[in-house]
């Protein structure tokens, strides 16, 4: 069982002043988070739905406190292999969302 942050974010480019280069960077405050608790079944999360649910040009940040399989579509079912893998203490996985979709996880063995 592991606690799963999933975060909806803008990712903006960001510069400062006297460098010439521009950096993506997460926004500081997130579109909609969830804090899910993983479990030997796929959930899905339940608190970005409706009005929460992704739209063009967010993304996807989930981190775990331990090994998860996280899932991503319409109507996700996360399942070993099928999935993207999150682990514990590496960098949090990042990806772009689509409209109208969901996310769900389940415990990695």
């Amino acid at each position: 069982m592991a606690t799963v942050s999933v975060v909806l974010s803008a990712i903006s480019n960001k510069a400062r002043s006297g460098l010439n280069a521009v950096m993506p960077f997460m926004d500081a405050e997130p579109y909609a988070s969830d804090l899910m608790t993983s479990t030997a079944a796929s959930q899905q999360s339940v608190a970005i739905v409706g009005a929460d649910a992704p739209e063009e040009g967010l993304f996807w940040i989930v981190s775990a406190t331990g090994n998860v399989w996280v899932a991503f579509g319409d109507d996700p079912v996360a399942d070993a292999g099928l999935a993207w893998l999150v682990q514990v203490g590496t960098p949090p996985l990042i990806v772009a969302a689509k409209t109208g979709q969901k996310c769900a996880v389940i415990d990695a063995a």
